[in-house]
């Protein structure tokens, strides 16, 4: 276990298990992508849904879903990792803590675009009241790409920090805030945000065992953290 001031790493103990379920679950949502897209029946009740969902407008939705868009969007998400990661650091005064837990998050959501490429699930159609916020975009819809990076920071939060029960009741809130935010805006169906969510309890846990791996070989983190807690030498008077 690599531990921290307030902060361990621990290890998953059934590293072939995980693996197992991590391939189970991506092919699982590699299938069901396949077999939506050639079903119009699906994808009908999907965007009736949708439409359902985007008809209880109001103004706090509104500044909500413009919050959640944003925050997990291409753009900035990578700030959001960041601003997690320093939030990590400060507390644990773990450098090497932080940057695992931004790159962790990084390498889960990495697969997303290639899903939706091979997918190709078209974006649901408009709705009848257009959410003031950025854009829906052009890229597919199968998974949600806003919703897989919000499952994994939560995921690794859970993973690393030892207040595993809060960070997963306020991770979840923020999960399915997010999801919820992406089919009022009308970018995502409900079976995409919910594939999302499949895809990160599957594959990342194996992902997050890999990646610790990796950081335990050479001890990475502990000479990261090391390095980061060098004091410079007294000046000379």
């Amino acid at each position: 276990m690599i531990a921290c001031r307030g902060v361990a790493i621990r290890p998953l103990r059934q590293l072939r298990a995980a693996l197992v379920v991590c391939v189970v679950g991506v092919v699982a949502v590699f299938v069901w992508g396949l077999i939506i897209r050639s079903h119009p029946a699906i994808t009908a009740w999907d965007q009736n849904l949708l439409v359902a969902v985007n008809g209880g407008h109001s103004g706090f939705l509104d500044a909500a879903t413009q919050v959640f868009n944003y925050g997990f969007s291409p753009v900035w998400s990578p700030l959001v990792v960041v601003a997690v990661a320093a939030v990590i650091v400060i507390a644990t005064r773990r450098l090497g803590t932080g940057i695992f837990v931004a790159l962790t998050a990084g390498v889960i959501y990495a697969p997303v675009n290639l899903i939706k490429v091979i997918v190709q699930r078209p974006r649901p159609l408009e709705l009848p009241y257009v959410v003031p916020g950025p854009p829906v975009g052009h890229s597919f819809s199968f998974p949600s790409g806003h919703v897989t990076m919000a499952a994994a920071v939560v995921l690794v939060l859970v993973l690393v920090v030892r207040q595993r029960r809060v960070a997963g009741i306020v991770g979840g809130l923020v999960v399915a805030a997010t999801a919820f935010s992406r089919m009022y805006a009308g970018a995502h169906y409900l079976i995409d945000v919910l594939t999302s969510m499949v895809y990160v309890a599957t594959a990342g846990p194996a992902i997050y065992a890999g990646m610790r791996w990796l950081a335990t070989r050479g001890d990475v983190v502990a000479r990261i953290d090391r390095w980061a807690e060098r004091k410079p030498p007294p000046a000379s008077e």
